[in-house]
């Protein structure tokens, strides 16, 4: 038995030692496999899978196999122009075998080169790889394995975009994960990779810890970045941004937890900042430099979709804050020293913005008014009419919530604000410096009215403040005070409508103005100080005035009401002037609307709508002092000019429908005194009016130029007086105007071709009396609804009227002064006489009374006699005196005084007894006679009968007759009249007939 057991133990140890040595042999073989057999067919086998894999030639320089160490290396690895890698060492640990799991003790890659292209289509050169199709992997835990000391140095990604023309490259990339497994008994381990690199040169860094296995599949990674231009990254990004600057540096956590069944989270916390940023917006209209943008107390929840920020400033370093520029311009218009917004929140779900505190510092915006008429601001936001709508807002619904936005305070401090006017070059800009605003919560949920309080100082000298409550819709309550607010740089919006150009003004306010429900209303005390207005066409000052105060201002719109407690005017000037074209300047200050080119269009028909109610206007007592109106016409040559200084008055209370009494009073000219008082309504319509004015003693040399150009003569002398009464009432005019002018004297001649073609000293000979006065009455009336009424061109036609009608009508003229409004320009006779009737007489006296008011008239008389109706009375006079003197010769020899022949009168009883007497002493052909030769005795009526036939009246008899007729008038007016005889001229007698059915018995008159 004991042989027996020896034998078979030395069978079993010649057995062991056999099978160790073919273990060692196959060792041995293996390992020398493993060295010179199996690095060569590993190299052939890789690049032709590979190659058949990859599309692209696959080349290897070097397989390197440690069969006892179990490490494979490959070395000078390409695939195509696409991927290179210097070495890749693989080193499996023993405990692979042991584990039944791959068990790596060290992956380390060396020198990686991914080159990507990217044409300019948008296709990459691996886009075959990323297209491929993948097989199926069941859905289960991932294999188990467990890599130790993996580690990446010198990579390289690559990324050449022909598209764009840039090449983006991340490079000395560094990667170093010290263990990884999905080993169930390990998988709770943290893995703690890390990473650098440089991005575009920029040092990028990520470390962290990761359990990319666990079941809750959690991590925190910390990503620094520093100094990275932005300006090809951004190459991509979908924002209307023109990059050409931007450096990015930031430090940011981020943390994720995916639990297996549950929703993902992610966060980014952490601080960003951008510096050195230069781009542009708007396609290139905007230009936009910023110094540095820091963002601390990033956080970011994906999960909530909410975005967080402690703090946002934007800062100046070397250049401001922010800057923007027009394209073109050579300054900016918008610049800020500081922005800072604090706590800040996005959430996108809930669409809403909420800032904690937003604060400006230094900012400062210009602005323009362009020749185009609108603001350049609302150019740079107007939509290019070139550019098509993109399909992204064509795709866009509408039936997201829209965005809330909520800013719980709002600061901004010392900014400065410039207004300019590029219609008005000459006008320098509006200013403001200094300017604060202070705010509390401002939001677009239709919160109330926040808080509001601003200032600034205007143009250096004036200062404007705000206090009160404001809500974004334009609701709520202001407390106002404006203090010597430069209001030149404002007018452009008006003066484009206007010939007049406001180079001085400022405004002065203090009150208060609320806005509500589409209604605004200002209460308090306005003043517009030191304007002046200059008439651009006339180059000439149009208004000044030193102070315009409205006191208890009170005004409000829907409906529209204005009231003022006192209007208050010092120190005021008026320029009315017509220019060499004859045109008023105060008429041609509001410019005309062009006339439209083209066919006059057709007028819809517009149903008849209800008339608005007039606005309620009402005006407390106006006060005027140290007033001064200047006139010059040069229209008229040489010019003329005058001046109303010293003005001042009131107007007590103005109110539709009532007239208030107004009183004013100055000087023409320094000297003459102006006065008008009455009441006027220039609130209704039609406005009332009943005033009466009054000016005495204005020198007339300065209307020389008046009474050349219409009158044809310069004034030497003379003052004028006026008065005049002014009536307005349901549009009708009536006025009387009384002129009286004083030793009125015309000097040299002028020729002029608008003179009035007649004898201008006669018609001011006419009008001057005794005591050179000339008194007029004119009266005048119309509708001021009459286009063509104008009060000023009534007047004027109503004196050149009254001149013709002087020269023209001369006696006319002195009937209706002297002679109750006879015309005094002849006297009637009875036929056939020369003697005076008390009518006549009379009509004497009232012509030796006007030539007696009128010393520098001259008068002629001339005699008339009518071959018609004179030779009958002619006869009829001569029997008459013959009568008489019969009468006169028997109360001769009756030795009875008796008187001239003139004074003897016939009774009816007398008349046959002298007829007969006179028949039977005339010598008349074919008298009757009886049987003894003695004329008979004939009936009354026939002896008158033969005796008139008989009686001459021929030539020499109605020349006789018109020449007494002359000497009648002219003895009565030099003895009865006491018209000096040097002044009545007796010309020569005329016999016709008179014209126009007028009698020619007759003595006329004229005037020289």
């Amino acid at each position: 038995m004991g042989h027996r057991a020896s034998t078979t133990a030395s069978r079993f140890v010649k057995a062991g030692r056999w099978l160790a040595g073919i273990l060692l042999l196959l060792l041995l073989l293996s390992g020398l496999l493993g060295y010179f057999w199996l690095p060569g067919f590993a190299k052939l086998r890789l690049e032709t899978l590979l190659s058949e894999t990859l599309h692209r030639p696959v080349s290897i320089e070097r397989v390197t196999v440690s069969p006892y160490a179990l490490s494979v290396a490959i070395e000078g690895f390409k695939a195509g122009d696409v991927l290179s890698v210097a070495r890749l060492y693989l080193d499996v640990s023993a405990a692979s075998l042991l584990r039944g799991m791959p068990v790596v003790s060290e992956l380390r890659v060396e020198q990686p080169r991914l080159h990507l292209v990217r044409d300019s289509a948008g296709r990459l050169n691996i886009a075959d790889l990323l297209t491929a199709g993948r097989p199926d992997q069941p859905d289960g835990p991932p294999p188990a394995f467990a890599v130790s000391n993996i580690l990446l140095q010198g990579g390289q990604v690559e990324l050449e975009d022909r598209g764009v023309g840039r090449t983006q490259r991340l490079s000395e990339i560094s990667l170093a994960v010290p263990f990884i497994t999905t080993a169930d008994s390990r998988q709770d381990l943290f893995v703690e990779p890390r990473f650098s690199a440089r991005l575009n040169g920029a040092a990028l860094s990520l470390s962290g810890r990761l359990r990319p296995f666990a079941a809750e599949r959690d991590g925190t990674l910390e990503l620094i970045l520093n100094d990275l231009e932005l300006l090809n990254p951004m190459a991509y990004a979908r924002v209307p941004l023109a990059l050409h600057g931007a450096r990015l540096e930031t430090r940011l956590k981020i943390g994720f937890s995916a639990p297996r069944g549950k929703t993902p989270v992610l966060t980014v916390t952490g601080d960003a900042a951008l510096q050195g940023v230069k781009a542009e917006l708007l396609d290139g209209r905007l230009q936009l430099r910023a110094g540095r943008v820091v963002a601390d107390g990033i956080a970011v929840d994906l999960a909530r979709q909410r975005i967080g920020l402690k703090s946002l400033a934007l800062v100046a370093d070397k250049a401001p804050g922010l800057a923007l520029r027009r394209r073109g311009a050579s300054g900016d218009f918008l610049r800020l020293g500081r922005l800072g917004l604090r706590d800040l929140v996005v959430d996108m779900k809930q669409r809403r913005i909420s800032v904690a505190e937003a604060r400006l510092d230094g900012p400062y915006l210009s602005v323009r008014r362009t020749r185009a008429g609108g603001l350049d601001l609302t150019e740079l936001t107007a939509a290019d009419p070139g550019a098509k709508p993109s399909a992204a807002a064509g795709d866009a619904t509408t039936s997201a919530a829209p965005w809330s936005w909520s800013l719980a305070h709002f600061i901004l401090g010392e900014g400065r604000l410039a207004y300019a006017d590029d219609t008005l070059p000459e006008v320098k800009p509006l200013i403001l410096t200094g300017l604060s605003v202070d705010t509390g919560r401002l939001a677009n949920d239709g919160a109330g009215p926040a808080p509001v309080k601003a200032g600034a100082s205007v143009n250096g000298r004036g200062r404007l403040d705000l206090k009160g409550k404001l809500s974004l819709q334009g609701e709520g309550e202001l407390l106002v005070e404006a203090r010597q607010v430069d209001l030149v740089a404002l007018q452009g919006w008006v003066v484009d409508r206007f010939n007049a150009l406001l180079t001085r003004g400022e405004l002065g306010f203090k009150g208060r103005a609320s806005f509500q429900a589409g209604r605004a209303a200002v209460t308090g005390d306005l003043t517009l100080g030191n304007v002046n207005v200059l008439d651009r066409g006339n180059a000439e000052d149009l208004l000044r005035w030193k102070r315009l105060r409205l006191a208890r201002l009170s005004l409000s719109t829907a409906p529209l009401s204005v009231q003022v407690g006192e209007v208050a005017l010092n120190d005021f000037f008026a320029e009315v002037l017509i220019n060499e074209q004859g045109q008023l300047n105060l008429r041609n200050m509001v410019k005309a609307e062009p006339a439209p080119v083209g066919p006059a269009p057709v007028d819809p028909v517009v149903e008849p709508t209800a008339k608005s109610s007039p606005a309620d206007i009402r005006i407390g007592r106006v006060r005027l002092s140290g007033g001064e109106v200047n006139f010059t016409d040069r229209f008229i040559r040489p010019n003329y000019s005058a001046r109303l200084t010293n003005l001042e008055g009131r107007v007590d209370a103005l109110v539709a429908g009532t007239l208030s009494s107004v009183e004013l009073q100055g000087n023409v000219d320094g000297s003459a005194p102006l006065k008008i008082q009455g009441r006027i309504d220039p609130l209704s319509s039609p406005p009332g009016l009943d005033i009466q004015a009054s000016a005495r003693g204005i020198d007339m040399p300065g209307f020389s130029a008046y009474s050349g150009r219409y009158v044809g003569y310069a004034i030497e002398k003379g003052k004028l007086s006026l008065e005049v009464k002014y009536k307005v009432e349901q549009g009708q005019l009536t006025a009387e105007n009384k002129l009286f002018l004083d030793q009125l004297t015309f000097g040299e001649k002028v020729e002029s071709p608008d003179a009035l073609s007649v004898p201008v000293n006669l018609a001011v000979a006419l009008l001057k009396n005794s005591r050179g006065e000339i008194d007029i009455h004119l009266p005048i009336s119309g509708s001021l609804d009459d286009p063509q009424f104008s009060v000023g061109g009534i007047v004027v036609k109503m004196l050149v009227n009254l001149v013709v009608k002087a020269v023209t009508s001369p006696f006319a003229l002195l009937g209706s002064l002297f002679g109750g409004g006879e015309d005094l320009s002849h006297v009637i006779f009875t036929p056939g006489q020369e003697s005076l009737t008390p009518e006549t007489e009379a009509r004497l006296q009232a012509l030796a009374k006007a030539m007696a008011d009128r010393p520098a008239l001259t008068l002629e008389v001339s005699g008339r006699a009518d071959p018609e109706q004179d030779k009958a009375g002619i006869k009829r006079a001569t029997l008459d005196r013959k009568i008489r003197a019969r009468k006169l010769e028997d109360q001769a020899r009756r030795a009875e005084a008796s008187a001239s022949l003139d004074e003897v009168a016939i009774s009816a009883a007398e008349y046959p007894v002298y007829l007969e007497k006179v028949y039977q002493g005339e010598k008349i052909p074919d008298k009757p006679r009886n049987l003894i030769g003695l004329a008979k005795s004939l009936p009354s009526a026939e002896m008158e009968a033969r005796l008139l036939a008989a009686f001459p009246a021929g030539e020499t008899e109605l020349h006789a007759l018109a020449e007494q007729r002359g000497r009648r008038i002219q003895s009565w007016l030099l003895e009865m009249g006491k018209v000096p005889a040097q002044r009545v001229f007796l010309l020569a007698p005329r016999v016709e007939a008179g014209a126009d059915k007028s009698p020619g018995n007759r003595v006329d008159f004229s005037l020289r």
